[in-house]
């Protein structure tokens, strides 16, 4: 018997993305999935051993899992004030040359959760 692997092997970032159309996209590679329903068991598992405010986020079983909540949008507007723009764009410039510490992470997702806002009208 050959071992199955699951289509989401190595996609990451797809994945654990709460976006809608990465969802989209991890959904349709679900339906394919030969394990969904030992991901469905694990997305189980996981939210039960998780602590209150912690657990998964992203596509699970074609699901998508932990949108967010209070602690959530409290946790973003900490990091949106932790990084002025110019950190932020500096972060975002390191997380496409491949760096992955925590920081850059941080300041990438404060730069795109900015470059996606819609522009404020001048006053």
């Amino acid at each position: 018997m050959t071992e199955q692997i699951p289509p989401c092997t190595g996609k990451w970032d797809l994945f654990d993305s709460v976006n809608i159309h990465s969802h989209r996209v991890a959904r349709n590679l679900c339906a394919t999935c030969p394990i969904l329903l030992a991901c469905a068991a694990e997305l189980d598992a996981t939210r039960r051993a998780a602590k209150p405010g912690y657990g998964p986020r992203g596509t699970w079983a074609g699901r998508l899992v932990g949108v967010l909540k209070a602690e959530d949008r409290a946790r973003t507007a900490r990091e949106d004030a932790a990084f002025s723009d110019e950190a932020a764009r500096r972060a975002h410039a390191a997380w496409r040359r491949g760096d992955r510490r925590g920081w850059v992470v941080i300041g990438h997702n404060v730069y795109e959760r900015r470059r996606k806002r819609p522009e404020r009208a001048a006053s």
